[in-house]
This record gives structure tokens, C-alpha cells and sequence, in this order.
């Protein structure tokens, strides 16, 4: 029988609760207790839709747009069995961040330079 450990004592589950659902309810308590309030050090996430890049979590809005710019419009410096010179490094086409406390997003795309946002309202209307 597992012991799991929860924002108290130590408990063995019991045989009559899955696992699953005692994870969420020690997810509560840890949550009622104040240490899941937010996401405080890294609140920016940038990810990119279909794409195979991998998606990360950054400190500020400025990092994450660098980080969004950079995997959108770098290309190869130079012809080689990887790629030809001037084209783009990437499948990324898009690129997300999303700042997980407020749900704003802003939105990046290869062909613009524009940056459009959305607030958690918008989203709702769609």
C-alpha cells in the first residue's frame, strides 16, 4: 500500500479512493494553504501551434517576446545539407504567450510584424 505525503502528516491511501483523486484532493489542501497561488516565477508561456518546437516558460513579457521573435524569423546564415541560406531555421509559424495569472495572450506570426492580444474576455466570445 502507497503512503503518500500531503500538505499535513503522512497517510496511507486508502484502498476504497484511487490514486488519482487523492493527488487532487492533496492538490486542494496545498492549494487552500497558499502555496499554489499563482505562477510567480516564470508567469509567461510561450508556445508554438503546431510546430515542433518545444513550448517555455518565461520571467517577463520582454523575454518571452524575444524568445517568440527569435525561433519565428531565424534563418540559415549559410547553404548546407540542413537548409539554403535565407530560409527559415524553424516550422514555427506562430507563436503564443499567454501570462497564466491574467489569460492575456499575445499572438506573433512569421509574415507580420505585428503583435496581437487577446484578453481572457475575447477568448470567451469565441
Amino acid at each position: 500500500m502507497p503512503i503518500l505525503v500531503s500538505a499535513g502528516e503522512p497517510e496511507v491511501a486508502p484502498l476504497d479512493r484511487g490514486l488519482s483523486e487523492y493527488l487532487v484532493v492533496g492538490y486542494l489542501q496545498l492549494k487552500d494553504a497558499g502555496f499554489m497561488d499563482g505562477y510567480k516565477k516564470f508567469p509567461y508561456r510561450v508556445e508554438f501551434p503546431d510546430s515542433s518546437e518545444y513550448p517555455r516558460n518565461s520571467q517577463t513579457l520582454e523575454d518571452a517576446l524575444s524568445w517568440a521573435r527569435w525561433n519565428l524569423h531565424r534563418v540559415w546564415k549559410e547553404d548546407g545539407e540542413w537548409g539554403k541560406k535565407g530560409q527559415p531555421t524553424t516550422d514555427v509559424e506562430t507563436a503564443v504567450i499567454t501570462n497564466r495569472n491574467t489569460g492575456y495572450r499575445w499572438i506573433l506570426r512569421r509574415e507580420s510584424s505585428e503583435v496581437e492580444s487577446q484578453t481572457p474576455e475575447m477568448l470567451e466570445k469565441q
